[in-house]
């Protein structure tokens, strides 16, 4: 597969499957470049048609993301659990140092992100781990989409 020729295409797969919302995701240039240049190869080897091109494609090209799809962002989801619930949240901003961000719930460990590349990415994987740490410790039914 040609995701090992591009180790950036391969980190953002290995992202989408452990991270599903995008937000909590660094999306690389290559894998723009990579769909931008198999629709201009189709588009050419169909000797210009669009028509065939967009048969090939439209299914690439359709939304990840829609209204139904579309979570709560993981930093707001998180922090509405934890109100809801009355918890105190304390968070580690390694970032500076290690890339990490830690959230800490009621003086317990529950939850770390890193990105090294962008903090914000961090902190956003640290409230999704955080969130799902907290569900499972709580026994609580997850209401918040």
């Amino acid at each position: 597969m040609f995701f090992f020729f591009f180790p950036q295409v391969e980190e953002f797969r290995d992202a989408t499957l452990e991270y599903p919302l995008l937000s909590v995701v660094r999306i690389p240039k290559v894998l723009a470049d990579i769909v931008e240049s198999l629709i201009g190869a189709i588009y050419i080897g169909s000797n210009f048609s669009m028509d065939t091109t967009w048969q090939a494609v439209k299914d690439l090209l359709q939304p990840l993301i829609t209204p139904a799809t579309l979570e709560i962002h993981p930093v707001t989801k998180f922090n509405e659990l934890h109100q809801k619930n009355r918890l105190r949240v304390k968070y580690d901003d390694l970032w500076e140092k290690t890339g990490e961000i830690e959230f800490l719930v009621d003086g317990k460990f529950v939850g770390k992100g890193k990105f090294s590349g962008k903090k914000e990415i961090a902190l956003n994987r640290a409230a999704y781990n955080a969130y799902y740490q907290v569900v499972r410790n709580l026994s609580v039914e997850v209401t918040i989409k």
